[in-house]
């Protein structure tokens, strides 16, 4: 929880997961090509936010005004970093997540803290404008939002009051939402290129990751790692060009970042960092060579970290192998905080 992040240089070490070998080399990493831009000091801002690139290459951030609990977004498409409210109605824009569609346009997804609903804004149409999505007053938090070839919308979220995995999407043109699990948590949602949807989430009660999909036509839901203790939390989802999953995870009980995939036919898991107390608030990306790319909180250091698989890139020469960048960061930790009653304004 920070306004203001300084990043430093630190170590980057090569775990090989496909060895027997699970030793690690050390070397320094070299950061002078990383730009940091200051984005937005307007009072206590950046939390709970979310970023997407555009066709363009433009950056587009949504995020939460802690100071005014107001839902904010910044982007630089026209240059220059400029931010925006989006939403300032009541205690708004808690857990935001961004896409960008295949027109450039944007939609962003969001809690409604005041009447615990969930919310969407897009300016698909032009102008902003924000809508109310699913008004039950049940909690709806945790939001993941992605947009499919037709550019269709698609949600997961968190139900609190009922622990309930919930997914809405305007694919049919009206809002349609489904109850599709019992839930504990952050969802993460990403499409696959048939438009079919891929969620990962916390089973209730903790002790497993949970994974739904509509690939067969119907819902099914999996179980993909479980534990005696509590295992997937923080869990963020990917697919890549050859529509295999990929899903990165905290091992509390372990305190172990781990990452399943079904890219050779089966699911498997594996334990990629194990050093110390590392592996939340991760999240996982697949670049155009389908390598595997998350970033993750080491909380032992307090570090952000980042692990990408090296598999068929020349220069590392590891087949397969797991690169772990530590980076130092200089944040403000706290707790999850309880939302106010009332917004002072």
């Amino acid at each position: 929880m920070c306004a203001i992040a300084l990043v430093a240089i630190l170590t980057l070490a090569v775990l090989r997961v496909t060895s027997n070998d699970s030793s690690k080399q050390t070397t320094t990493l070299d950061t002078d090509s990383w730009v940091y831009s200051m984005v937005d000091n307007a009072g206590r801002v950046g939390e709970d936010s979310s970023i997407a690139i555009d066709s363009n290459d433009k950056v587009h951030m949504s995020y939460l005004n802690y100071t005014s609990y107001d839902l904010k977004y910044a982007t630089n498409v026209d240059g220059a970093w400029a931010n925006y409210t989006l939403d300032s109605t009541g205690i708004v824009g808690q857990t935001s997540s961004i896409a960008v569609d295949s027109n450039n346009k944007l939609h962003i997804s969001y809690s409604d803290g005041s009447n615990w609903n969930l919310k969407y804004a897009t300016n698909a149409e032009g102008a902003w404008a924000d809508y109310t999505v699913a008004s039950t007053g049940l909690g709806c938090f945790y939001t993941s939002i992605a947009v499919d070839s037709n550019n269709k919308v698609h949600i997961s979220y968190y139900e609190s009051v009922t622990s309930s995995l919930k997914y809405a999407t305007n694919a049919e043109g009206s809002w349609d939402i489904s109850s599709l699990d019992s839930c504990d948590g952050r969802t993460s949602i990403t499409t696959d290129s048939g438009n079919h949807i891929h969620i990962s989430y916390l089973a209730y009660a903790g002790a497993a990751l949970k994974y739904a999909t509509n690939t067969s036509g119907s819902w099914a839901t999996y179980t993909l790692d479980e534990s005696t203790g509590c295992i997937g939390m923080y869990s963020s989802i990917a697919a890549d060009s050859d529509d295999h999953i990929h899903i990165c995870y905290y091992d509390y009980m372990n305190a172990n970042l781990k990452y399943v995939t079904n890219a050779e036919g089966s699911w498997t898991a594996y334990t990629l960092d194990s050093t110390g107390d590392v592996g939340q608030y991760s999240s996982i990306a697949v670049d155009s060579y389908d390598h595997v790319h998350i970033s993750y909180w080491d909380f032992t250091n307090f570090q952000l970290k980042y692990a990408y698989d090296t598999e068929a890139i020349p220069e590392f020469g590891t087949a397969g192998a797991i690169v772990l960048i530590a980076v130092t960061m200089c944040i403000i930790v706290g707790l999850r905080r309880k939302l106010p009653s009332t917004k002072t304004e």
